[in-house]
Formats: C-alpha cells, structure tokens, sequence
C-alpha cells in the first residue's frame, strides 16, 4: 500500500472527484493534488505527518477537508484558492498554520483554531466570507496581514498568550465591530486595523504601550 505520494503526482487531473487515501499513508509532496479541480471532498488519516506547500491548492471545487491528528503543521498555500472550501476541521496537533494556507479561501465561513501557537502571513488573507473565528489560549503570534479583507468578520477576542501580531493583520475587515486585543499585546502594529470602517468598540489590553501608524 502507497506510503507516500510524490510532488506533482496528480496535478491538475481535473477530472477526478475523489481519492481515498489508505491508513498506511505517511507523506504527501508539494503540489501532489494541486489544480484538481473537481475534487469534492479529501479526508487526510492520521498516520499522515507531512504535507508540502500548495498540495491542494487551487482545487476549486473542494468544499470540505479533515485534517487528522499527525500534523503538526499546514504547510505554505495548502489550500490556497480553495474557492469553495467551507468546512475546515483543523487537527489537535497543528501547532503552525503556513503562509498562505487559507489565502482566497472566499467560501470558508467559520474556522476554530484549537492548538494553534503560530499563524503566518496571508494565513487567512481574502477569506470574505470567514465569520466565526475562535482563537485560543495556545495562540502566541499573527502573522501579517493574516485576516486582511475578512469582510465578513464582526467581533475578535485575542487571546491573552498572544504577544505578536504583524501589519496589516486585520486591515480591510470591514465588517468588524468590536475587537479585544487581549493582555499579552504591548504594541499595536502598523496598519493592523486599517480601513475596518464598521469598527466602533476597540478594547485595549493592560500591557499595550505603544501604538503604530
């Protein structure tokens, strides 16, 4: 039985809607599912503790995904242009979300990041419809521009273990009414709130000292 599936192994088979990927599974390459435009549905077991950059990316029809327990990390435009992906469930062991990982994800509505210590630039960047997003106690950095252009999201609740949050990491969320930046936060990035036109309630920490342009 396949242990490993290789970089490029069925990209772009635009054709195919599914693919059962057995228990023995360990390994998946950069690109391997890439541009499979008619995937449905992709359901990763948990023996699988490593997936490349962009190894789903741009499988426009893909409208939900399970990650299992043996990921300790989505990998840098993972599901990047996933257009129509709307569930995500993240596994318990992903301690870093990639760069990119969910970038033009324009159909994902909610997404609970349970474990989550670190999670990149772009991570979420162009996720309009992303409305539900629970952050918790494990979470310690956003990266820049992380949620920019998540039109859809109305209140933020930052976790008090969350020290670093880049530019621009919620900029443009027009939607947004009410953020509470936590107290792990001394600073408040350049541009982090950025044309977050609906914004009425901001909710400073006890740490903030500083705060950018």
């Amino acid at each position: 039985s396949v242990e490993f599936i290789g970089k490029k192994a069925f990209y772009n088979c635009t054709g195919a809607e599914s693919f059962l990927l057995n228990e023995n599974l360990t390994g998946i390459d950069d690109y391997a599912f890439s541009n499979c435009k008619s995937l449905l549905y992709i359901d990763i077991p948990d023996g699988v503790n490593y997936i490349g950059a962009g190894a789903f990316e741009t499988c426009e029809k893909l409208t939900e995904v399970s990650v299992g327990g043996g990921l300790n990390e989505l990998a840098d435009s993972l599901f990047r242009n996933c257009t129509q992906l709307k569930n995500i469930i993240i596994g318990s062991n992903v301690k870093i979300i990639g760069k990119s990982a969910f970038e033009g994800c324009r159909g994902l509505v909610s997404a609970d990041i349970k474990n989550t210590a670190v999670i990149k630039d772009n991570a979420f960047y162009n996720c309009s419809a992303l409305k539900n997003l629970t952050l918790h106690k494990t979470l310690g950095q956003i990266g820049e521009s992380a949620f920019r252009y998540c039109k859809e999201l109305n209140n933020i609740t930052i976790p008090d273990s969350t020290t670093t949050i880049g530019t621009y990491a919620f900029a443009d969320c027009t939607g947004l009414q009410s953020i509470n930046l936590g107290n792990g936060l001394t600073g408040i990035s350049n541009y982090m709130l950025k044309g977050c036109t609906s914004l009425n309630e901001v909710v400073f920490g006890n740490k903030t000292e500083r705060i950018g342009d």
